[in-house]
């Protein structure tokens, strides 16, 4: 088992991983599998499309 801690996730990155735990402010709050966790739209959906917005106005 391997466990990785990052700030900043790319879609690259999370289909190594079997499954990602979001923390928000240090309580889990969503598991699962990359796709899994953006097809149910919570958290961990709303983390990626702020980055997403943030980065195009760049």
């Amino acid at each position: 088992m391997i466990i990785a801690i990052a700030h900043r996730i790319n879609k690259e990155m999370a289909d190594k991983y079997d499954e990602i735990i979001a923390i928000n402010e240090g309580e889990i709050v969503e598991v699962g599998s990359f796709n899994e966790l953006i097809e149910n739209k919570g958290y961990f959906y709303s983390l990626c499309y702020l980055k997403n917005l943030n980065e195009s106005r760049l």
